[in-house]
């Protein structure tokens, strides 16, 4: 009787330990990642993010390993990416075809009041339009292989919708585009926001007078980037006869799609006021700058690298003497703004 009664209280414990103590609340929550933008054969990432709460009796137990799986299914017009890279330790794929992709905390408890993000590789397929979306569906398991349960669950959300649209656009997203004189090279610069698959940048070239644009360099993008990167370029082969200069770029990704800046004017103005600084490195506080071919005065103006006006002064035709003794040493641009509306960048070093 009393090995009857040890074997009940056994059993009643192993139920408790397995059930009852289990028992919290798990949702799901989807969206794809830049906006739901997912380029034409190239990759985007979907954020299923899986939130552990208290059960409905408040328990706070973590949720045990193998309990948790979710099912992704996508629509004919992306692909789940045969490889995986981004999902976290002890999650594993236990199935995944293309279409529909199970995901299993095989290796891991999830505690309660946490998040963790899947992040799922999909490909752009085909281009959509309406308003698709893939849709995501937790279950319980046992082993991340038997059906089962997780008590104090609330199967309202256990579900969850991601809205997307695959487009042929470049996902380049330029943050802004200059062009100016700097030492009597045009100098381009430019900043992107964010780049999706990106390959690479051409800057192209025109004259006023023709339509004709011409390629005039190449610069690697970053392929993928979340943060804004900083591009540079400095044209040393415009025509010799050229007084105003047209710049564009074309941003190409790596499928060969493409899009177009604004067109930027450079007016090449070396020739008819001529400039020289001196010594370059300034040194003892001095610069020295020398105007040739005006007769009005010449706004300057002395930039920090960020942009930022440090000092501003009038020149006149002939040489001209700046104390610069109390500015501090370092990289600066020489800004110098011609009565006639054009102006000249030129680098300035200072020595201390």
């Amino acid at each position: 009787m009393r090995n009857n009664l040890k074997k009940i209280i056994l059993l009643a414990a192993a139920y408790f330990a397995a059930g009852w103590a289990v028992a919290q609340n798990v949702s799901v929550n989807m969206l794809v990642l830049n906006s739901g933008a997912i380029p034409l054969g190239a990759s985007g990432t979907l954020k299923a993010t899986i939130n552990a709460t208290p059960g409905t009796s408040g328990q706070s137990t973590p949720v045990p390993m193998g309990k948790i799986s979710l099912s992704v299914t996508v629509p004919p017009s992306v692909l789940i990416s045969a490889t995986q890279n981004n999902i976290p330790t002890g999650w594993t794929v236990r199935n995944n075809d293309g279409i529909v992709i199970t995901i299993c905390n095989n290796a891991t408890t999830v505690a309660v009041n946490t998040a963790v993000d899947l992040l799922i590789d999909i490909q752009g397929v085909t281009v959509t339009s309406g308003a698709p979306t893939m849709s995501g569906q937790l279950t319980f398991k046992t082993n991340c292989s038997v059906p089962g349960s997780l008590n104090g669950d609330n199967p309202s959300d256990n579900s969850s919708q991601a809205g997307y649209f695959v487009s042929i656009t470049t996902p380049v997203r330029l943050y802004d585009f200059t062009a100016a004189l700097v030492n009597c090279l045009p100098s381009l610069k430019w900043h992107t926001e964010t780049e999706i698959n990106s390959d690479r940048f051409e800057i192209e070239r025109s004259l006023p007078s023709s339509p004709t644009w011409i390629k005039a360099g190449t610069v690697p993008a970053s392929g993928n980037s979340s943060v804004k990167a900083q591009y540079s370029f400095a044209d040393n082969e415009v025509p010799a006869t050229a007084e105003k200069v047209l710049y564009r770029l074309k941003m190409i990704d790596r499928n060969g799609h493409y899009k177009y800046s604004e067109v930027l004017p450079v007016l090449i103005n070396c020739k008819s006021t001529g400039v020289m600084i001196y010594p370059n490195p300034v040194k003892n506080g001095r610069l020295n700058i020398s105007l040739a071919g005006t007769s009005e005065y010449t706004e300057a103006v002395l930039l920090a690298v960020t942009g930022q006006a440090i000092m501003k002064f009038n020149l006149i035709a002939g040489n001209n003497s700046v104390d610069v003794s109390g500015i501090a040493g370092g990289e600066y641009i020489l800004k110098l703004n011609f009565k006639n509306g054009t102006n000249k960048m030129m680098k300035l070093f200072i020595n201390k």
